[in-house]
């Protein structure tokens, strides 16, 4: 069988393994446990999936292990150090799958110093070394696939793309699944594809060491919002997430959003791009809040696509014309409009976030959307789309 061998400075003890809440990293910045609970869920999952570790506190083994008790007519799995039950089970930490548990070990042989990693196959006897914590932990096809897949998990030996005071940025050729990182050690799970991972220096995360789509975004807009190169800027723009972006512009992101006005880029927003069908949009036009677009056309940057188009027109109500084709594509617009068809010299207008339409009118839904966004005025449309 295949084993992992890690190793750090230091000696760990049977205490390290059975104290919930005990750490003594807490306030040190620079580690990476703080909750001291890390090792015992790890335990758990390990014990539980038949992965049991050997450990060795310098040249002396300390012996993990689980003993069958009930409670309350339950037979539960109590995990024994060198033979002595404590209050853990192997049911700790029940949503810990097999990267969580080898995060532990790894984050605190980092945090001990002078650690080594590496996998040794079927060693013919297992020793520690003096002064050393030294760990074996058989390798099942779970944690095994965490080590093939190193660098998703570990950002230790990726070549960092950019460094910033909150992290650093790793950029990819192709989009994959997103890698978010806290100090190297991999702090979330995610489907989303993107070009870039993030490895942040500080991050909020639970006691399971996970942290969420709101935090990341927070610190991601923070990096976006320091003093960063305009082809770092565009790159992290052109992820068209905009939850990554922060609400209002600083001088920053002012002075690379020029700079790339300088260089012929155009802007787009969200609610724009919905309309790509019925009003044009520059290609490649990058895509950014709506706040920040506003910003831009009040000091003149940009060019509203709306500044001309206008006009209004009167109606006498009928509702002699199904309008229903007309509610749903307007509702794939995300715009909540009452339709009305009646006698009107025109085929469609707009009033008050109302839809007017000639109840004769030979127009299709889609060519009636159409035209009501062309007779609408610039501070109508700017209002509802932008």
């Amino acid at each position: 069988m295949n084993y992992l061998r890690i190793s750090n400075d230091g000696l760990i003890c049977p205490e390290d393994l059975t104290l919930i809440g005990s750490s003594t990293k807490r306030d040190q910045t620079n580690k990476i446990g703080m909750f001291g609970s890390g090792w015992k869920y790890a335990l758990a999952w390990m014990l539980r999936n038949e992965t049991k570790p050997i450990i060795f506190s310098g040249e002396t083994e300390i012996k993990i292990d689980f003993t069958v008790k009930l409670h309350r007519s339950n037979p539960i799995n109590v995990i024994t150090v060198d033979g002595i039950e404590t209050s853990l089970t192997t049911e700790m930490g029940p949503k810990w799958t097999g990267w969580m548990a080898i995060r532990e070990v790894m984050s605190n042989a980092i945090d001990e110093g002078g650690h080594t990693i590496n996998t040794i196959w079927s060693p013919s006897e297992f020793k520690g070394t003096n002064n050393e914590t030294t760990i074996f932990i058989p390798m099942n096809g779970e944690l095994s696939e965490v080590m093939i897949k190193f660098d998703a998990y570990f950002a230790f030996n990726r070549k960092i793309s950019y460094s910033t005071e909150f992290g650093n940025i790793f950029f990819k050729t192709e989009r994959s699944n997103m890698n978010i990182y806290r100090k190297s050690i991999r702090c979330y799970d995610t489907n989303i594809k993107t070009k870039a991972d993030f490895d942040f220096h500080s991050i909020n995360i639970s006691e399971d060491r996970l942290t969420t789509e709101e935090y990341i975004s927070q610190n991601i807009a923070s990096i976006i919002s320091s003093a960063i190169p305009v082809n770092i800027f565009k790159r992290l723009l052109d992820e068209e997430q905009l939850g990554w972006l922060p609400y209002e512009m600083n001088h920053n992101i002012m002075d690379n959003l020029k700079q790339l006005i300088d260089s012929g880029h155009t802007f787009t927003t969200d609610t724009m791009r919905q309309f790509a069908g019925v009003l044009f949009e520059s290609e490649g036009a990058i895509m950014i809040p709506s706040t920040w677009f506003k910003k831009l056309n009040e000091l003149g940057l940009v060019k509203s696509p709306f500044e001309n188009v206008g006009g209004k027109h009167g109606f006498m109500r009928t509702d002699a014309k199904d309008l229903s084709e007309v509610q749903y594509h307007l509702k794939g617009l995300n715009l909540n409009f009452n339709a009305y068809s009646g006698k009107c010299n025109t085929d469609v207008f707009y009033s008050d976030h109302s839809i007017y339409v000639k109840d004769d009118t030979k127009l299709t839904a889609k060519q009636l959307i159409a035209h009501m966004f062309y007779g609408m005025s610039r501070a109508e449309i700017e209002d509802i789309l932008i």
